[in-house]
């Protein structure tokens, strides 16, 4: 077979595993939707356009690059995104994809449609990897284009209330919607329960994805059902059981990427780091164009002591990231730290291009700043280390909100280290206050004051950030127990937005609000608010059974 008839062959194979389930393009009217065709090249926007037209489209958007199909999406909302994957310098479709999906530009009621004249098999799967709705091979055929573009449509009709769930991040409305939906148009249950599964896992329900995804093998054997089955056993450490089924998987359908990385952490788990490395190697072979993988890849090469291919995956992970909403301050951090050990100039070079890069992404600008403040200190540079602390510290403000815990330990250790102590230490308190339930991160708080003499003050900082959260909580409870539930959970709420970050104080808003409607009947405003400190307990990591247990009552709350 040509090469190009297998990599199509190998992208409808890998589609079919993306995508569970096609619809029949019944005929749809797309008069009143919004279009937007992305090629860097006039002549191909202009055929797009008048397949489009044919198909009886009006509203209809054009634009040449990445860059101006981003602000396109973030100014207005499309119905269908057509963009090519080669759009010359700057962002590709593959980047465009993964950025809109990232910050909600496009959620599940939106179609992309992705086109290529590649035949390359690493450009194929690479574009693929981050699911289109629909992909196109040029030269492309208008009765082929518009038959798929139909079917796409079709597969996301009646998906706006999912998707208003979906982008304020209200997991368990979400769910409940799906429910509602697979009930009211059968035809979109298949994929309706897959999202429905993947939202599951999110909430921690591992019991009820599981079903859901035994449901989907019940009526036929679907790869991506297989697939969830796996990451389950990652999830619940079964990591032999894991490895086992994956491993399977990928020797059934080699060309499908993402089993490849829940494999290499099961293995990394059973202590098999150099498998781990190997399998995520073989990953890129296919694949180069994952930022996160190439990412992670580095990082296990590290590990392994195999430096050279360290590096190799780390310049890759900053090529594929130029541009990318995944850029981030980790792969230039290492890079440096490789590059320094031969000659600083090397090192801060590449930390200077990381700046360069990621001057959008304050948080981590900030990182690499840091990281250029200590390399300038452990040189014996003092003062171009605290010309850096300083450009550091200013853009902290722009940032301190979102930025992690351990961002923020790392910026206080260039403050203790270039002695700007107050400074370091009240940046510690800040990191402590917020998540002070995390022992992990108390641990390293304590032992970096330790580290620079401030040992004393660490049981005191953490004992007076337990205090300000149990003295929020009393009064909460006072209120709650006088019947002024109201007051009680304001609060709270003003005590959890002061405190994203703190396990604690986000667990007691939840519950005293879902208290208050399980008397007083929904509110949307509380049920917002719910939804709100939900999902910051999700990111927090929270898999307790208490959590659980709310998120079960909020579910119940919604379907009543």
């Amino acid at each position: 077979m040509p090469l190009i008839e297998r990599t199509k062959c190998q992208a409808l194979y890998l589609f079919v595993f993306f995508r569970g389930c096609c619809h029949s393009s019944t005929t749809v009217s797309l008069s009143h939707l919004n279009f937007l065709i992305v090629d860097d090249i006039s002549t191909m926007r202009s055929a797009m356009r008048r397949i489009v037209e044919d198909m009886e489209a009006v509203h209809i958007s054009l634009c040449g690059t990445g860059e101006e199909a981003i602000e396109q999406m973030g100014a207005k909302t499309y119905d269908v995104v057509i963009c090519d994957y080669n759009l010359g310098e700057g962002k590709d479709g593959q980047q465009v994809l993964e950025e809109a999906r990232q910050r909600r530009l496009i959620g599940v009621s939106s179609a992309f449609v992705m086109v290529t004249a590649e035949a390359q098999r690493p450009m194929v799967l690479g574009a693929l990897e981050f699911q289109p709705d629909e992909y196109l091979v040029k030269p492309i055929q208008k009765d082929v284009a518009m038959h798929r573009i139909k079917r796409a449509i079709a597969r996301k009709r009646d998906m706006k209330a999912l998707d208003e769930a979906l982008a304020a991040r209200d997991h368990a409305r979400a769910i409940t919607i799906c429910d509602k939906q697979a009930a009211a148009n059968p035809a979109q249950a298949l994929d309706l329960l897959r999202i429905k599964a993947e939202l599951c896992i999110v909430i921690g329900d591992y019991d009820q994805a599981e079903a859901l995804y035994q449901q989907a093998l019940a009526e036929r054997d679907f790869l991506w059902a297989r697939f969830g089955l796996g990451k389950l056993q990652v999830l619940r450490e079964q990591y032999a059981e894991a490895q086992q089924s994956l491993e399977q998987l990928i020797t059934d359908s080699a060309y499908v990427l993402e089993p490849y990385d829940w494999l290499a952490q099961a293995l990394e788990a059973q202590g098999a780091v150099e498998a781990a490395q190997a399998t995520l190697q073989a990953a890129t072979e296919l694949s180069p164009k994952s930022v996160r993988r190439q990412r992670r890849l580095g990082d296990l090469a590290m590990r392994n002591g195999q430096t050279a291919v360290a590096e190799t995956a780390y310049r890759r992970a900053i090529q594929e990231g130029r541009g990318s909403y995944l850029a981030s301050a980790g792969e230039y951090i290492e890079l440096a730290a490789m590059l320094g050990a031969r000659s600083m100039t090397k090192g801060l070079a590449a930390l200077g291009e990381g700046r360069v890069a990621l001057r959008a992404h304050p948080g981590e600008e900030l990182r690499i700043a840091v990281w250029q403040a200590l390399t300038y200190a452990n040189n014996g540079l003092p003062k171009d280390a605290k010309r850096f602390l300083t450009q550091a510290l200013q853009i902290f403000p722009r940032c301190s909100k979102d930025l992690p815990a351990e961002s923020q330990l790392e910026l206080a250790r260039a403050c203790l280290m270039l002695e700007e102590t107050a400074q370091g230490v009240e940046i510690v308190k800040r990191a402590i206050r917020e998540a002070y339930d995390n022992a992990e991160l108390m641990e390293r708080a304590a032992t970096l004051l330790k580290e620079f003499g401030i040992e004393e003050d660490c049981a005191g900082i953490i004992d007076g950030a337990r205090e300000e959260v149990a003295r929020f909580n009393n009064m909460g409870v006072k209120l709650f127990e006088e019947g002024k539930s109201d007051e009680a959970a304001r609060l709270l709420m003003v005590a959890a937005d002061r405190l994203p970050r703190n396990r604690t104080i986000n667990m007691n808003a939840v519950k005293i609000l879902l208290n208050m409607m399980l008397r007083n009947g929904p509110d949307e405003k509380h049920l917002a608010c719910t939804a709100k400190y939900l999902d910051r307990l999700c990111k927090l990591g929270d898999k307790s059974e208490q959590f659980r247990e709310v998120q079960r009552t909020y579910r119940e709350l919604l379907a009543a």
